[in-house]
């Protein structure tokens, strides 16, 4: 594959793991409420409850954009794993969305 594809290829990963977390940052904004009862990471849960949900939105969005620019300016080594990871991970966290919008009855058809 050729470099310019490849670039090509990771920036639409990261197009995508930008827009899930746009989801997940005006999820947490509109039920900041009940954050605490469905964060599942630790970390973040910590910064919430320490500083803010504001705080926690703008550690999640310097996050994604600080391993997104690594993952593109990388040498060949990182790019391919670290946009697989975040590109999985945000898959995972797009289907738990989708569950929750529309419910798995909806998803498959019935």
């Amino acid at each position: 594959m050729s470099r310019s594809v490849r670039i090509k290829s990771c920036a639409l990963a990261w197009a995508f793991v930008a827009a899930v977390t746009a989801v997940d940052i005006d999820w947490a904004l509109r039920y900041q409420d009940s954050a605490a009862s469905w964060e599942t990471n630790p970390a973040m849960l910590w910064v919430m409850e320490t500083y803010g949900i504001t705080a926690a939105a703008a550690v999640r969005a310097g996050s994604v954009v600080f391993a997104a620019v690594v993952a593109l300016r990388a040498p060949g080594r990182c790019q391919l794993p670290a946009t697989c990871l975040a590109t999985a991970a945000h898959i995972y966290l797009a289907t738990t969305y989708a569950l929750i919008f529309w419910g798995p009855c909806e998803i498959i058809g019935l």
